[in-house]
């Protein structure tokens, strides 16, 4: 798990540059162009991992936390751009976090209150942000003249969508998908300190 979270933070300046490259590209360039720019930009990303990120994250789990939170914001601007805007999938985010947090608990050594009030800032922190995903998105459905037709045919035009019904799809969703966001992360928090324990105890 510790390589999967070093991978996280290297994958940040590849994944920014070349998306920089690519966008920032397209106004001069055209076709293939923007291909060879994007991937200019990636190595560049790479090169900066080498020069920069190895040498000043020497733990994984002993990175400072605002560049945790900065993380965390990345990869969440990158799932809900990369899904048109659909938040469902920024749920995912919210366990990887627990995990990363039950792992940091237990390396660290954190004493029971304070690993408890760490895991409760934490499933707070990626609810907060899933909210501020689901106004975003709820926004755009509302602003967007084709909603009740994308969703129509999203459920395959089995019943008709309605104003009313985008309304209800976006409070209802967006409350679930912040609650699920609170409760993931914790749970997924609280499963990696109970299976250190058990380990410990064996």
């Amino acid at each position: 798990m510790r390589t999967f979270f070093y991978s996280i933070i290297y994958l940040i300046f590849p994944i920014l540059f070349f998306l920089l490259f690519w966008w920032g590209s397209i106004p001069f360039v055209r076709g293939e162009g923007v291909w060879r720019f994007a991937l200019i930009g990636m190595l560049f990303g790479i090169l900066l991992d080498l020069a920069f990120i190895r040498k000043r994250i020497q733990n994984v789990y002993n990175i400072r936390y605002p560049l945790l939170i900065a993380v965390y914001l990345f990869y969440s601007v990158c799932v809900f751009g990369f899904f048109m805007g659909v938040p469902i999938f920024n749920l995912l985010l919210g366990p990887l976090a627990g995990f990363y947090i039950g792992q940091r608990i237990k390396i660290n050594g954190l004493p029971g209150i304070e690993a408890a009030i760490l895991i409760r800032k934490t499933a707070y922190f990626t609810g907060g942000i899933m909210f501020l995903i689901c106004f975003t998105s709820g926004v755009i459905a509302l602003l967007s003249p084709s909603t009740p037709r994308d969703l129509e045919g999203m459920f395959m035009r089995t019943f008709t969508v309605t104003w009313n019904t985008v309304i209800a799809v976006i409070l209802l969703g967006g409350a679930a998908l912040i609650v699920g966001t609170y409760l993931t992360t914790r749970i997924a928090a609280d499963y990696i300190q109970k299976k250190h324990q058990l380990a410990e105890s064996r």
